[in-house]
């Protein structure tokens, strides 16, 4: 019921607050989670500790609710229980931590044709940690699979009037690089060219200003076949034919729909800077970050020597500190599937195969084999989607409802003798 989503929504996001990895809050989540699977009739409820994952200490791990169905199919649902130090993750990924608690209290009352695992995963926000964690050590062995996460969402009015919802099948790569310069160090009233600071501010606003050419990708060609095919776009995707005229037409429709922008484009986003101690002296190093994402197609090694030839006449040092290829699962059954559960609740909504800018958890199961999708089915305004991952996220009270609602009808058909086929 929307009272009880939102109930544990505001214990999670109010009353215990941001939850960065490892943090007495986010094992304060954790036991909250758990104390919910075991209140609501789950046969085994745990935390699967993360004491050790990737050589980083941690206390965190993944909060593990298991109600046993009737056969040996197994249906994982999960969440991200962990936020970014200061933000209290209402939608990133709050709302879906919510969704799994709650489903765990209507499909715990009822017998199952599948064994449900509810997952409330830890350590998200600090390179995905818990989910690949957990999929490196399975608590139980998986078949033929499918999966759900986050990654997309549900826009009012993104492509003219109307309710879209993204359903994220692609993920873009990200490649994180840190520039770093160094030089002598002296005081402020005595500047030089080749001060460390000033050639590292130089080289990453030659980076900032950059913009890669745009170009279809299988995703996206996907994505507008649809919309086109709707009537809700002009552009015909299939009338592209890769010659130099495509760019046009492709930052035209990029005008027109900003947020399809960096589908269109690998992009170079500045997200840390570091130099100095006092306003008055140089110092001699300087160092800061630029987050990548880059297409399907693309090699992040590729992109990195790119980077280091833009800023080759600034003497500055280029280093990927993480990189990972774009992935993807193949359009299937589960598609058309989530497609129908969306209806029930939005019978006039519009969903899309769709590739997020971003990276999420989807990438380790998809790794292992199982086809994974994206989508937080919650209705936001289109002027709330940038707020996801930011310190003033806001979802609508009746949206938490309408999310659980859509998974519950998913897990309806995926959960019938016959499943998902």
């Amino acid at each position: 019921s929307q009272e009880n989503a939102y109930a544990i929504l505001k214990t999670l996001v109010l009353d215990i607050g941001p939850r960065p990895m490892g943090s007495p809050a986010e094992q304060r989540a954790m036991g909250f989670a758990v104390s919910k699977f075991n209140e609501y009739g789950c046969d085994t409820s745990y935390v699967m500790p993360m004491t050790v994952a990737s050589n980083v200490n941690t206390n965190s791990g993944v909060a593990i609710g298991v109600k046993k169905g009737k056969s040996e199919r197994i249906i994982v649902i999960g969440g991200h229980i962990d936020t970014t130090p200061n933000a209290p993750g209402a939608n990133d990924d709050g709302s879906g931590t919510a969704c799994v608690i709650e489903l765990a209290r209507v499909l715990c009352k009822r017998e199952n044709e599948s064994t449900v695992l509810f997952c409330c995963w830890g350590g998200e926000e600090q390179g995905l940690r818990g989910s690949e964690y957990f999929v490196k050590n399975l608590p139980l062995s998986f078949g033929h699979a499918y999966g759900m996460n986050e990654g997309g969402v549900g826009v009012r009015d993104l492509f003219g009037p109307g309710k879209f919802f993204l359903l994220n099948l692609w993920e873009k790569g990200p490649l994180w690089l840190k520039l770093s310069a160094s030089g002598r160090a002296g005081h402020g009233s005595r500047p030089s060219d080749r001060d460390a600071p000033a050639r590292l501010a130089r080289a990453m606003a030659r980076v900032a200003e950059h913009r890669s050419p745009a170009k279809m990708t299988d995703p996206v060609r996907e994505m507008l076949r649809v919309l086109f095919a709707q009537g809700r776009i002009d552009l015909d995707p299939d009338a592209l034919t890769g010659g130099p005229e495509d760019a046009a037409a492709l930052e035209a429709f990029a005008k027109r729909y900003p947020e399809t922008d960096p589908l269109l484009r690998n992009t170079f986003a500045i997200t840390t800077l570091s130099a100095g101690f006092k306003p008055n002296v140089i110092p001699m190093r300087a160092e800061g970050t630029i987050d990548c994402r880059i297409l399907p197609g693309e090699d992040p090694s590729q992109v990195e020597a790119q980077v280091r030839e833009m800023v080759r006449e600034f003497d500055v040092a280029v280093e990927a500190v993480f990189s990972e290829k774009p992935s993807g699962s193949p359009r299937g059954p589960l598609f058309d599937a989530m497609e129908e559960a969306i209806r029930t609740v939005h019978p006039d909504a519009v969903v899309l195969p769709y590739m997020s800018t971003g990276f999420t958890d989807s990438r380790f199961f998809r790794a292992a084999g199982v086809e994974t999708y994206g989508l937080m089915p919650l209705l936001l305004e289109r002027g709330d989607v940038g707020r996801i991952h930011g310190v003033d996220e806001k979802i609508p009270v009746d949206g938490i409802a309408e999310m659980t609602a859509v998974i519950a009808a998913l897990i309806e058909r995926w959960n019938a003798p016959e499943g998902i086929r």
